[in-house]
């Protein structure tokens, strides 16, 4: 409550009884919020005064250790990682190359490092109009019975005037090829207009950390070991099937993109080592193969609407 509630992902808070403050004066869009819980989640003490609960990381959910900052006037999200090998921030940065040479709008994340920990940090892809609706509140607001998970999440969305059937099919793509384990209903969205509440458009990915074997060992980061996945199919094999096209992801421009990849996890303080960056790197190219072949057998034939396995 000290914190009134405010995030840097919506606009909803709780104003103390009797106090005539407004949005406009407390939001942390416009104006300035407090650092020290940031500080203290990344292990830093807070010499002088009291704590000031003022911030957004007070509301920010998920299992990394992460906070926001201002960087010139921009609010921006910095993540670290938490397995054996901190793989996670290079994983969505190495995921943003991948993403912007296949053409899918996507969050941007870049490298850096807090007390030589490294991290990424994005900015935030809502402001003071929008706000992110995440699918598992999408699917709470469905009240009709569907056969699936994708078709209640396209169906629901339709029906509030959005098509995001494309933004779906490429989300799919990206994690078969990245071996995202854990795409689950919070990590994705859609953006909706925080005055009018008209869904404008499919969130940009985000959250594609979770990915490329960050949690086993080198010699088991293969297309054949990593098979479980989420959010609609508990398989790859089973959820690339699911998409209804793959013409919209260009799957040569990622595999031109691989030496930018392979830079990223090969330089800075902590690189990764060169045997689990060649396995990463022989993952993401079978993972290619696999989307182009399906890609490829889908060519031909009309994808029927019912999202079934085939």
């Amino acid at each position: 409550m000290d914190s009134m509630g405010l995030s840097l992902s919506d606009q909803y808070w709780a104003r103390p009884a009797g106090s005539d403050v407004s949005w406009e004066d407390v939001n942390f869009f416009d104006n300035p919020f407090s650092e020290d819980v940031g500080d203290l989640l990344f292990g830093h003490d807070i010499r002088f005064g009291e704590l000031n609960l003022s911030s957004p990381d007070i509301t920010t959910e998920g299992n990394l250790k992460k906070r926001w900052k201002i960087s010139d006037g921009r609010r921006c999200l910095i993540k670290t990682g938490s397995s054996m090998t901190f793989q996670e921030p290079f994983n969505e940065v190495a995921a943003s190359f991948l993403m912007t040479a296949g053409g899918i709008p996507h969050t941007n994340y870049r490298l850096v490092y807090e007390d030589d920990m490294p991290c990424c940090v994005c900015e935030d892809f809502v402001n003071r109009n929008t706000e992110l609706v995440t699918a598992h509140s999408v699917l709470r607001s469905s009240d009709t019975p569907w056969e699936s998970v994708l078709d209640a999440y396209v169906g629901t969305c339709d029906r509030f005037g959005l098509d995001i059937t494309t933004s779906v099919d490429r989300m799919i793509a990206l994690d078969h090829i990245i071996a995202n384990t854990d795409r689950h209903l919070n990590n994705f969205g859609i953006i909706r207009d925080a005055e009018t509440l008209e869904w404008l458009s499919a969130a940009p990915i985000y959250d594609s950390g979770s990915s490329l074997g960050y949690d086993v060992p080198a010699d088991e980061i293969s297309s054949e070991s990593i098979t479980s996945c989420k959010p609609f199919s508990n398989t790859f094999r089973k959820q690339i099937r699911l998409a209804s096209s793959l013409e919209s992801v260009d799957l040569d421009g990622m595999r031109r993109a691989l030496p930018e990849v392979e830079y990223v996890y090969r330089t800075g303080p902590k690189r990764l080592d060169d045997d689990r960056v060649d396995a990463i790197s022989r993952l993401i190219l079978d993972r290619i193969d696999e989307v182009e072949a399906r890609r490829d057998a889908m060519r031909g034939w009309h994808r029927p609407s019912n999202r079934k396995t085939v």
